[in-house]
């Protein structure tokens, strides 16, 4: 029997004893978060955003438009953009009635106009603890819910960004931008009304604004956890619309 040696030899290292391992993709990395809800945004045509967990799709109506250039450099990776229109799920999405973990991931990106509204939300006018997630004129995001109205310090502009907001069931929010923590603050713990979840215009006038790869997660990301998702997404870019 012959057996055959291999070698892996990676320039400027030297050789390895074995052949790297397939890197894992941004797709697969949030699959394994065990998601409430995702959805990849990939459509270029109907009126339906799947849901890749196959519970929460969303109906699309109004302003939008979809298959516009996402985050990512590959080929086939696509956006929705929200020129005043909605995606409603027929129910909660976001863990509601009781204070619970959650985190929200997504890409977005400000429209030249820079209309400000809404992004994302579970909002209605009579629930009390309405959530919303705004972006505003300057690109700063703001997440509302009750008396609670906390401002990203950095701002999302005409370039793709990624963000996380987290909440850690006990009253801690944290904004991240492209992985990094941008700002935190405690207080009360809250309570998410038990309303339908949409991207774009809730009650509230929608943003014009393109959002890609929005999930949301049934736990508090730790910050290794958000700069983990970031670099994947920015060493696999064609990952991440499921290329």
């Amino acid at each position: 029997m012959i057996l055959k040696h291999v070698d892996f030899e990676v320039p400027g290292f030297g050789e390895l004893a074995t052949g790297p391992a397939v890197a894992p993709d941004y797709q697969q990395a949030i699959a394994d978060l065990a998601p409430i809800a995702d959805w990849q945004l990939e459509e270029v045509a109907g009126t339906t955003l799947a849901d890749s967990t196959g519970s929460h799709d969303l109906q699309l109506s109004g302003g939008y438009s979809l298959g516009v250039d996402g985050p990512a450099s590959a080929p086939g990776s696509s956006a929705v953009f929200f020129s005043g229109g909605s995606a409603d799920a027929t129910g909660a999405v976001i863990p509601a009635s009781t204070p619970l973990p959650f985190s929200v991931v997504f890409w977005a990106q400000q429209d030249a106009s820079a209309v400000s509204g809404s992004i994302i939300g579970q909002h209605s006018t009579s629930e009390s603890g309405s959530l919303l997630i705004l972006m505003g004129a300057t690109g700063q995001l703001l997440f509302s819910i009750g008396s609670l109205f906390f401002l990203t310090t950095g701002s999302i502009d005409q370039t793709w960004r990624h963000v996380v907001l987290t909440h850690d069931g006990l009253g801690t929010v944290s904004w991240y931008i492209d992985g990094a923590i941008d700002n935190t603050v405690s207080g009360t713990a809250f309570s998410v009304a038990d309303v339908p979840f949409a991207l774009g215009q809730q009650t509230f006038a929608g943003a014009f604004a393109m959002l890609d790869s929005v999930s949301v997660l049934p736990s508090a990301l730790t910050s290794g956890q958000v700069s983990h998702l970031f670099a994947l997404a920015k060493a696999w870019p064609s990952h991440l619309a499921g290329n």
